[in-house]
Order: C-alpha cells, then structure tokens, then sequence
C-alpha cells in the first residue's frame, strides 16, 4: 500500500509471511503440476506408430545427447590424468586432477555438442517442435502424473 507522500507503508510480519506463501504456491504450480513421467525406448517406439518422422528425430536428439556426454567423460578423464602427472606432493596432485577434469569436462562437453550436431544433422531438427510434440502425446498416453519421487 502507498500513502499520499508515495512512500511504500511497513506491512506486518504475518502480511509479509503470507505473500511468501502465496508465491510458493504459486511457483509450485507452475513447475510440479504437470509431471511426467520417465519413459524409455519403447514408449517411443509407440509413439513412432503415430508420428514416426518426429520419432526419428527424437532417437536422433537422444543418440546425439549420449554421444556428448560420452565425450564429455572422455574428455574430463584426460584432463584429470593430465593434470595429476604433474609433479607437486599427492594433495596438489589430486586437487589439480579434480578441478583440471571438471574443466576440461565442461571443455569437452561444448566441443562434442558442436561436433554431433554436425554428424547427427541436428541443425536439419526442430528440436524444440520434436519436443513438445512427444511431450503432448506423452502426457496423454500414460506419462502424466508423475510423483516427485519418482523423478530422482
């Protein structure tokens, strides 16, 4: 609430504590409503019998996000071996590994992101198109209603 002079009025601990809670609620809405659940290759194998272009192209999104991660770990296992051959004592060593492996992980990660999209032809997807699509088909056809605890 404002007063004449424009200068904002305190509010109440309980006021304030009650606007938290609104946008919460609100927060909790918007992101755990509509919940789905894990679903595997066979789920989209199903959905490939309604929508077998888009299916395509989702094997190929998921096949191209395995062939980044796997160069990613790669990548982060060459850097931790590189940086703990370094000489120092054992502490340095590991120290030095630990972070020169997540470094180069992330280094790694953005390289083979570029190199698949190129091998995968993912610039030829609609990536975001591809999925809503199975989102949509996914929540109608047994993915809707997940519980929080099933997502970790």
């Amino acid at each position: 609430q404002v007063n004449p002079q424009g200068a904002q009025e305190s509010r109440g601990i309980m006021e304030s504590m009650e606007d938290k809670r609104r946008s919460w609620d609100y927060y909790r809405s918007v992101m755990f409503s509509d919940l789905v659940k894990p679903w595997t290759s066979k789920d989209i194998d199903r959905f490939a019998q309604v929508n077998p272009q888009a299916a395509k192209d989702l094997r190929t999104m998921r096949s191209a996000g395995v062939c980044s991660v796997g160069g990613a770990v790669v990548s982060a296992g060459a850097g931790a071996a590189f940086f703990f051959s370094r000489p120092g004592t054992l502490n340095g060593k590991l120290i030095s590994a630990a972070l020169g492996g997540v470094a180069t992980y992330i280094v790694g990660y953005m390289a083979t992101t570029n190199v698949v999209c190129y091998t995968h032809q993912l610039y030829k997807i609609d990536e975001y198109k591809v999925q809503t699509q199975f989102m949509s088909w996914w929540k109608e056809n047994g993915g809707k209603g997940a519980k929080q605890w099933q997502l970790w």
